[in-house]
C-alpha cells in the first residue's frame, strides 16, 4: 500500500516511533493516569509478553504461523487526527532474553484493535478502521472518508505487504473492533463492535465483499469482544452477559460456527471490566486479559480455563484461575500526587 507523505504538522505520526525496551522512571505504572486495553500473546516455547504530540496506542501482539512475534499499534497526531495509522514491529528469535525487534513499519491507514486471521489457503487478514463518529469528535477527515468502514486488508506475503482487500458496512457500528472468523463452509465472518452489542457482517469471496443485516446478533454494552477458533474447532468468545454496563465478562462456546453459545464461564461479575484479549496453549488451555477501572483501580487482570470449564459454567478443572491481578496503576484519589511525581521525574530526566 502506497502511504502519501507531506509536511503537515500531524504528519508526524507518519514518521517511525524510536522503539524503547528499557523504559526509565518517567514510565512508571504509578505515573499512569489510564490504563486499559491489554493484549496478551504465548511463543512457542510458552514465553509470555506483558502488555509529544504523536500519540501510540491500543498495542495488538500477536504470533504469526511461523512463530514470529508481531507488536502491531497505532499512531495519531494528538488523540485522533482522522487518519491514524498502523504500525508494527518483528520480533523473529522471541525466546531471546532480551527481545530484538525489526525497524517499525507503517502498514495501513487506521486503528487495529484485534489479532490477524489466518485463512486455510495462507492469506492473512488484519482489521482496520478510521473513525467516523462525529459527535465524540473522533470523525475521519475529508481524504479519509472513503474508509469509514470496517475494513479488511490482505497480506499473501506473511506481513511484507498489506491490500485493501474489502470493506464491511455495519450498521450502527462504534469504532468497528472488528474480529474475522473462517467459518467450516469457507465463508468469513465478520463480528463487529455496535452502539448496542454485537453486529455481523459475512463474506462469501475472501473477503472482497460483505453482507451486513441490519441488526445485532448479540447484545451487549457497546465494548470490545474477542472471538478464536481453539485447536478443538470451537469458537471461543469473551463478552458481557446478562449485563447491566461493562460487567459481567464471561466465556462461551460455540460448536455449530456462531449460532449458538453456550457454557457461560463468568469470568469477572464486576463493574468497568472490559476489552479482553486472549490465546490458547497446545495443551488447551485459555488465558484472557482484561482491564478494570481504567481511571480509578487501574487494574489488568487475568483469567486462564479449559473448554471443560465453559462448558459447565462454573471452574471444574485445576488449571482455572480467575480475576488474576497482573498490573495495578496508582487509585485515582492519588493522581495529584502522581502527577507531581511524573513531574519531578521528568525534571531530573531532562538534567
Amino acid at each position: 500500500m502506497t502511504i502519501a507523505t507531506s509536511n503537515h504538522a500531524e504528519d508526524l505520526s507518519l514518521q517511525r516511533a524510536s522503539i524503547n525496551t528499557r523504559p526509565g522512571a518517567e514510565y512508571s505504572t504509578d505515573l499512569c493516569v489510564w490504563q486499559g486495553i491489554p493484549g496478551i500473546e504465548r511463543t512457542e516455547n510458552g514465553r509470555f509478553d506483558p502488555p509529544t504530540p504523536v500519540r501510540a496506542f491500543d498495542p495488538v501482539l500477536w504470533c504469526d504461523p511461523q512463530g514470529v512475534l508481531w507488536w502491531f499499534w497505532s499512531q495519531s497526531y494528538g488523540v485522533f487526527d482522522g487518519r491514524a495509522g498502523v504500525w508494527a514491529v518483528r520480533c523473529v528469535d522471541s525466546s531471546a532474553l532480551m527481545l530484538t525487534w525489526s525497524e517499525p513499519r507503517r502498514l495501513f491507514h487506521g486503528v487495529m484493535m484485534n489479532k490477524p486471521t489466518v485463512l486455510r489457503n495462507g492469506i492473512w487478514l488484519g482489521c482496520g478502521a478510521v473513525w467516523s463518529h462525529e459527535h465524540s469528535g473522533f470523525d475521519a477527515r475529508e481524504d479519509m472518508r472513503w474508509l469509514r468502514f470496517s475494513n479488511v486488508y490482505a497480506s499473501e506475503d506473511q506481513g511484507a505487504s498489506w491490500n485493501l482487500q474489502g470493506q464491511a458496512d455495519v450498521p450502527n457500528r462504534q469504532f468497528d473492533e472488528h474480529m474475522i472468523v473462517e467459518r467450516g463452509d469457507g465463508s468469513l465472518w465478520m463480528l463487529v463492535r455496535t452502539y448496542t452489542g454485537i453486529g455481523e457482517a459475512v463474506s462469501l469471496d475472501g473477503g472482497k465483499t460483505w453482507t451486513a443485516p441490519n441488526k445485532n446478533i448479540l447484545d451487549g454494552p457497546c465494548s470490545r469482544f474477542f472471538v478464536r477458533r481453539l485447536r478443538s474447532g470451537r469458537l471461543l468468545l469473551i463478552n458481557h452477559y446478562r449485563f447491566q454496563g461493562r460487567n459481567n465478562l464471561t466465556a462461551a462456546l460455540s460448536d455449530d460456527d456462531g449460532k449458538s453459545w453456550y457454557g457461560n464461564l463468568l469470568l469477572d461479575e464486576r463493574s468497568e471490566v472490559s476489552y479482553p484479549d486472549g490465546i490458547e496453549t497446545p495443551e488447551g488451555v485459555s488465558y484472557v486479559v482484561y482491564d478494570r477501572e481504567r481511571t480509578r483501580s487501574k487494574e489488568i487482570l487475568l483469567a486462564s480455563f479449559t473448554e471443560a470449564d465453559v462448558e459447565a459454567g462454573k471452574p471444574v478443572s485445576d488449571r482455572c484461575r480467575l480475576k488474576q491481578l497482573i498490573n495495578r496503576g496508582v487509585p485515582a484519589e492519588s493522581f495529584a500526587e502522581g502527577q507531581a511525581r511524573r513531574s519531578s521525574a521528568c525534571r531530573k530526566i531532562r538534567l
